[in-house]
């Protein structure tokens, strides 16, 4: 990735912009802060974390599946009594179809999204190291009462990185 300053920068745009109209602006740049501090001076590195042994998704979600469906293993040896007396007063296609609906079916979800969650541990977020640069663009269509207000709240915004803001003036 390139470093350029925002002096060079400005250059660059200013070379690659349209000559406005005259009296009119066509982009504003705005430089970074300066009370912002750079990324090479915040102190010294973090010494490297311990290295976190890390579960891939698809493995998570085979030992997810792999507990539900013992889950509804058991559940269904559990309910077999339930479905034989249910099925001696109806028949057997709809003691299934009940027994299932009721308990078995929600019971395996239930266990599957509990056990993804248990199996879920995600690394610690890393801390950037330096900010990308951002370009915000500002559409600028009969502002004239209110674009110096974008601009300064543009301006007071506490992004740790270089930014920069382009007015874009359409000429009305």
């Amino acid at each position: 990735m390139l470093d350029i300053s925002a002096r060079q920068h400005a250059e660059t745009v200013e070379r690659t912009l349209p000559a406005p109209a005259a009296g009119e602006p066509a982009a504003v740049i705005l430089p970074p802060s300066e009370t912002e501090p750079s990324a090479s001076s915040r102190g010294p590195p973090r010494p490297a974390q311990e290295r976190r042994f890390y579960v891939s998704i698809r493995a998570k979600f085979a030992a997810a599946l792999l507990a539900s469906c013992a889950w509804t293993a058991l559940s269904i040896y559990l309910s077999l009594p339930w479905m034989h007396d249910l099925a001696r007063l109806a028949s057997w296609p709809l003691a299934v179809f009940i027994v299932g609906g009721i308990a078995i079916l929600p019971g395996m979800m239930n266990a599957f999204l509990v056990a993804g969650l248990l199996f879920d541990r995600r690394p610690k977020r890393k801390e950037l190291v330096a900010y990308p640069g951002v370009t915000i663009l500002v559409a600028a269509y009969n502002e004239e009462a209110s674009i110096a207000d974008t601009i300064r709240s543009l301006a007071a915004q506490n992004y740790p990185g270089e930014f920069e803001v382009l007015v874009i003036d359409d000429g009305s």
